[in-house]
Order: structure tokens, then sequence, then C-alpha cells
């Protein structure tokens, strides 16, 4: 395994567009996750969507944001205390983010 390190965000760059949309499909799923989740991550469903238009295999990194959410929804679940404001649930969202970013 490759090893990991920290690289500051001027080195982050996005990739080409590599799609102009997604298959409906993809976009159905795309949505639900957004509903449910992404809208942590990105203001509007359009930037969400562009994102994935960039990914070599956007139902991969669909699947991926499904797998976060779920966890995200499941641990709310038993922790409703986590959620009693907006700020709490973004907070714990990109806490949920960090920690899937670290395995």
């Amino acid at each position: 395994m490759p090893e990991r390190r920290m690289i500051p965000l001027s080195e982050v760059w996005v990739g080409p567009r590599l799609r102009l949309a997604l298959p409906p499909d993809l976009l159905l799923r795309a949505a639900n996750v957004y509903d449910s989740f992404g809208h942590f991550f990105q203001p509007t469903f359009k930037e969400w969507h562009d994102g994935f238009c960039h990914d070599v295999h956007p139902e991969r990194e669909i699947a991926w944001w499904e797998r976060l959410s779920l966890f995200f929804h499941e641990y709310l679940a038993a922790h409703p205390e986590c959620g009693d404001s907006p700020s709490a649930l973004r907070q714990l969202a990109h806490e949920c983010f960090c920690a899937a970013m670290e395995r």
C-alpha cells in the first residue's frame, strides 16, 4: 500500500471532465445520496453531479458515498443527540468523511 501523506491544497486539482452527464441510473443514485448526505459537502446538486462527471469510475464513487451515507444515518439513529442542530449534523458528516478517508 502506498504511503499516505498530507499535501497542500494548492497541489490538488480537478481532472478533465470525462462525460457531460451521468447515465439515468447513476443520476438517480447521485441525487438520492445528495439529498441524504451530499448536501453537507456541496451547496448544489449541480456541483455534486459535476464532480462525478470527472470520475473515471463514477459508479464506484457513488457507491462509496452511498455506504458513507448509510453509516452516517445508522450512527445518527443510534446517537440522536449528535444531530441536535444543523451545525452538529454538518460536523458529524465531516467527521464520518474524515474517518472513512483514514481507512
